[in-house]
């Protein structure tokens, strides 16, 4: 598996991938943030953890960095992301947690049950699609919380796209998470 870590001036890149123009995640750091980084584990080309020591914390942090499969991928690819990521977790996670990226899907509208995983920012009328609901069972068995339904954002903030020079975006009506 592809994994590197590169050296920039004012950064460095943690990246893990091997399939060119598709898959791949990672994490950006800032050099002076560098010496708080205990670790990186790249789990796969979908699944990649830091583990930090900030100050003023008592407690080690984990981020986990993901990029899910998508709606139309086989049940097999995403019940497999979805054990991989829980064994990550369990194997490498500190109890202070933060799982961030791409789960491609759409949450919908939230359920009466559920109000301990989504807050009252659920954008769009859309059904709830596969992969959202398996990201809400996600966030249930692990005792999360997915932040983007806690803060309210202006429509002018949602969008998916932007060209490269800054002036066409896309909007995104359901917003994925």
């Amino acid at each position: 598996m592809g994994e590197r870590i590169i050296s920039h001036p004012d950064f460095l890149l943690y990246h893990i991938g091997t399939t060119p123009g598709q898959y791949g995640v990672g994490f950006i750091i800032k050099k002076y943030l560098t010496n708080y980084v205990e670790s990186f584990i790249g789990v796969s080309e979908r699944i990649a953890l830091m583990n930090l020591k900030l100050p003023g914390y008592k407690d080690p942090w984990t981020i986990i960095q993901v990029y899910s499969p998508t709606e139309q991928s086989d049940t097999v690819s995403i019940e497999s992301f979805y054990l991989d990521l829980n064994k990550t977790i369990q194997d490498y996670a500190y109890k202070n947690l933060v799982v961030i990226g791409d789960f491609n899907g759409q949450i919908g509208e939230r359920q009466p049950e559920e109000d301990t995983v989504l807050g009252p920012f659920v954008y769009g009328k859309k059904a709830r699609s596969r992969n959202g609901e398996r990201l809400v069972n996600f966030a249930q068995e692990n005792g999360l919380r997915i932040l983007n339904t806690v803060f309210k954002k202006k429509e002018s903030k949602m969008w998916t796209w932007s060209s490269p020079d800054g002036k066409t975006k896309k909007p995104n009506r359901f917003y994925n998470v």
